[in-house]
């Protein structure tokens, strides 16, 4: 199938990050799913996969967010359309974006010039690269918010590739969808994991949180620690249970919300200065995205929450108006005959 041609001439903003079908925190690591409303109502939005970015169609006046998730230092492929992005179009905006070095890998290869940003924040607190920090934007999840009744003291949350096994406790991974991890945190004491945002949820709720295996660099350089275990074992796990200090981390999901709102005002002011407000919006959005999903179909798109249900309503109303003319036409050509 040939790629979609651009549907509109008006300037367009896309959002790029990584969309790996089995992780969760990959899914809800968008800026687009916690300012749907704003974005959609005045802008023509494009959403893309890092791994198949629509070249053809971003042009020079259009704007890139870029984020979040583990995006610089990954992979020599991201790093290459991370520079690509800077010649595309003349506004790059870095959303909380990670580091995500594998352990004892050297940073891969093109370096990225982050000068070269419209703006830039990563979620990295305190990294050696010195860049404007920013918790992920998921700490926007509502369902962070809230509480269960507890029925576990421990529970694990393994990342897929980097598994806990063998513990005894109960254990899901992170293809999970949001809903039920946030339950699992919620319904337990503490967290033994592998998964990043899986710890940084479970921070975020007030939860004892473990990691058990630090495979990346991005578990280094969380504002408020976890306990990073260099040894796995039941006695080390009950060890740094016991020495939890849940104080410490009161208050920061609301610090890290509030960061992120200010930072959407920021890219607000960047945007409206760049990029001017165009009509029809949603409709255009809604056919670059159906257009785009035709080109390269991905799973995201039953995954999108609020964009897949503002899309439906508004084909919906678009399918009973053509019923309308239809039936219009039918009785204006009756009485033409008559």
């Amino acid at each position: 199938m040939e790629k979609p041609e651009i549907l509109t001439n008006a300037p367009k903003l896309h959002f790029i990050h990584c969309l790996e079908y089995n992780n969760v925190g990959d899914w809800c690591a968008s800026p687009l799913n916690y300012f749907t409303d704003y974005f959609l109502s005045r802008y023509c939005v494009m959403y893309h996969h890092i791994n198949t970015i629509q070249w053809s169609n971003i042009a020079p006046c259009d704007a890139i967010i870029l984020g979040g998730g583990g995006m610089l230092d990954n992979f020599p492929s991201w790093q290459e359309a991370i520079n690509r992005m800077f010649e595309a179009c003349g506004c790059v905006i870095a959303w909380g974006v990670g580091f995500h070095n594998l352990s004892n890998h050297a940073p891969p290869e093109p370096k990225i010039d982050y000068s070269k940003f419209a703006l830039i924040s990563v979620r990295d607190y305190e990294y050696p690269v010195k860049l404007e920090y920013l918790p992920c934007v998921t700490c926007m999840l509502p369902q962070l918010q809230k509480t269960r009744e507890i029925r576990r003291s421990v529970g694990v949350i393994n990342h897929q590739t980097y598994t806990i096994s063998g513990t005894g406790y109960d254990t899901i991974d992170n293809s999970y969808n949001i809903d039920d991890i946030t339950d699992f945190i919620a319904e337990s004491e503490a967290i033994l994991t592998t998964s990043y945002h899986a710890a940084y949820w479970a921070l975020l709720m007030g939860k004892k949180t473990i990691v058990g295996c630090v495979w990346a660099n991005k578990f280094e350089y969380f504002e408020r620690k976890p306990v990073i275990l260099e040894e796995l074992s039941i006695d080390a796990v009950n060890e740094a249970l016991m020495a939890w200090d849940t104080e410490e981390y009161n208050g920061w999901l609301d610090e890290c919300i509030s960061l992120n709102i200010k930072f959407f005002e920021r890219v607000k002011d960047l945007l409206g200065g760049y990029m001017p407000i165009s009509d029809n919006n949603v409709e255009r959005t809604i056919m670059e995205l159906l257009r785009q999903q035709a080109w390269a179909p991905l799973p995201a798109f039953k995954q999108m929450g609020d964009i897949v249900e503002q899309v439906n309503i508004v084909v919906e109303e678009i399918s009973q108006k053509l019923v309308q003319i239809e039936q219009r036409l039918d009785t204006l050509e009756r009485e033409v005959k008559h």
